[in-house]
């Protein structure tokens, strides 16, 4: 009962984990579908290729958002070159003017001076002379070079206009795509836990988790049945063979294997487990023989009311002895209670003793056979 009991937990356990995971696939308007090994396997397989697209949808949209960020630098970088640039050409023209004021306060000079020529000497009216010129060459200079500069710091500043403005129309399209790859980001982070979880459901179903035997879902419910037959088989075991022996499923020998539904046998007459093909053909036949009584109590009480009334069991009883004999004829006598019908089919006289009712089938020589009913 307690096997029984955990065998009925698992698998609503296991229901539970496959209804949250795909709810849509194991509930319908007429109630809960039910839940198989294929069913589980197709959902999974379904919903591992739609998390495989969804992932592959994330990561395309993470390299488009990767190529904007990069274009964003790039003309991050280019406007603060302009900026520099457009700095450096106003110092320019900042010195260029004060060059030419410098240069406009020294004529003045000059010319205030000229007024006042007559008084001066030749030599130092030549002198005034050429430096006078000297000063209106450089003033003519500096006017030049002051158009180049304006020429350039306005050349600098429609760059710069434009590039404020064609940083601007990508930055709210940048903006948008940073908004979106945050949520992308965060539903790639849940999607991600939910693949590994997804993942490993699938491992667990189909037997392949690491670090865990490897047991299929198949496999899983086999050796839970097996279980729940043992209990009743050894029951029977017990009986036929005075306590001698009770039957155990071998679980797999190491997390790599996918075994799990082989027998031995418990010998306690002398406390050791071994394999059941040591057993005897007669031993081998009790064994047999517990395991199908079993298997048809265990039908019985999982099917919820249904009733096997009738068994039959053909040859075998000629390999045991006199005493095993006797003991497997009383748990088959036990059975008849309760109005259960045992068929044994047998050529074994020493039967015939022990069988009230038989029908007695005999081949006659001309061919063909005759039926007898001893009641």
């Amino acid at each position: 009962r307690a096997a029984l009991t955990r065998e009925q937990e698992g698998r609503a356990r296991l229901r539970q984990d496959a209804e949250a995971l795909l709810p849509e696939r194991f509930t319908s308007p007429e109630g809960p579908v039910p839940l198989t090994v294929g069913l589980l396997k197709t959902a999974l397989a379904e919903e591992h290729t739609a998390l495989r697209r969804a992932l592959d949808a994330l990561h395309a949209q993470q390299t488009e958002n990767a190529a904007q960020t990069k274009r964003r630098t790039q003309l991050e970088a280019q406007r603060k070159q302009l900026a520099d640039q457009r700095a450096a050409l106003e110092a320019q023209a900042a010195q260029a003017q004060q060059a030419a004021a410098a240069a406009e306060a020294t004529v003045r000079t000059l010319e205030a001076q000229q007024t006042s020529e007559n008084t001066l000497p030749p030599r130092e009216l030549a002198a005034l002379q050429a430096r006078q010129t000297e000063l209106q060459t450089a003033r003519s200079q500096l006017t030049a070079a002051e158009k180049a500069l304006n020429a350039q710091l306005q050349t600098a500043r429609s760059q710069l206009t434009a590039a404020e403005k064609a940083l601007n129309a990508r930055l709210v399209p940048n903006r948008n795509a940073a908004a979106q790859y945050r949520q992308h980001s965060a539903r790639l982070t849940a999607l991600e836990h939910r693949w590994q979880w997804v993942s490993a459901l699938s491992a667990t179903a189909g037997g392949t988790l690491s670090s865990k035997q490897k047991i299929r879902l198949e496999a899983y419910i086999q050796m839970n049945y097996l279980d729940r037959i043992l209990v009743h088989a050894n029951t029977r075991l017990m009986q036929m063979t005075a306590g001698q022996y009770e039957l155990e499923r071998i679980g797999a020998e190491n997390q790599r294997s996918q075994s799990g539904l082989d027998l031995g046998v418990i010998d306690h007459y002398n406390g050791t487990r071994r394999s059941v093909k040591t057993l005897s053909g007669g031993e081998s036949f009790k064994a047999s023989l517990a395991l199908a009584l079993g298997l048809s109590d265990e039908v019985q009480s999982a099917a919820g009311g249904i009733r096997l009334d009738t068994l039959f069991l053909d040859e075998g009883f000629g390999s045991l002895d006199e005493d095993s004999l006797e003991q497997a004829i009383r748990v088959l006598a036990g059975l008849t209670e309760g109005d259960r019908l045992v068929g044994i089919i047998s050529h074994v006289g020493a039967l015939k003793e022990r069988v009230d009712r038989q029908v007695v089938v005999r081949k006659a020589r001309s061919g063909g056979s005759t039926v007898e009913l001893i009641v």
